[in-house]
């Protein structure tokens, strides 16, 4: 990784990791929802998301408990709230918090997580003024995600480094990126 993509990299998440702990955290005690260690708080909720519990009480019980587990410094739970957010089953979309649990977990070492990371800031918020289109950021998280073996990533920043979005462009490196995203099992669906 470079070093402007690693000081990128790393202002990102210091940025992420304040506003999701400033944010607006839901108190999932209060809430009635208890659980120990961050892998129990996953667990219970992993069993309470899915159609039959939701039918009772909703996703906010299983979210709950992934912020509890998120909040522990589980990066699994951070990108399911994430993904939570980004379906509107429990939340209605937050872009700014969403992306700072996917950087959080990232920054964790989540490979699944950097991926929807990078394609935020390479797409831009879909809320007016929550946070704007950034190359380099994302660059940054699919560089991350690529070095831990996530083929979207590889791909991605493949296209960035080709086209020199946000990276120097280099289309040796992006033909090497291209090379391991396919290693990796990553591969374009054929549209014909």
């Amino acid at each position: 990784m470079t070093a402007t993509i690693a000081a990128v990299f790393a202002l990102a998440i210091a940025s992420a990791t304040a506003d999701a702990d400033a944010g607006g955290q839901r108190d999932a005690t209060a809430a009635g929802v208890d659980c120990g260690s961050a892998d129990d708080c996953l667990q219970k909720a992993t069993a309470r998301d899915n159609p039959q519990a939701a039918a009772k009480d909703g996703y906010e019980r299983a979210a709950l408990l992934y912020e509890r587990a998120c909040d522990q410094g589980n990066a699994q739970a951070c990108t399911r709230i994430g993904e939570l957010l980004s379906s509107g089953l429990f939340f209605v979309g937050d872009d700014k918090r969403r992306l700072a649990l996917f950087e959080k977990a990232c920054s964790q070492g989540y490979a699944p997580a950097c991926y929807p990371a990078g394609h935020a800031h390479f797409r831009g918020s879909r809320t007016p003024g929550a946070f704007p289109r950034d190359y380099a950021k994302a660059a940054a998280f699919f560089d991350k995600g690529c070095s831990l073996g996530e083929g979207g990533c590889c791909h991605s920043l493949a296209e960035l480094t080709r086209d020199g979005k946000g990276v120097k462009k280099d289309k040796r490196r992006a033909a090497a990126l291209f090379k391991r995203a396919k290693t990796l099992g990553f591969e374009i669906p054929d549209c014909r």
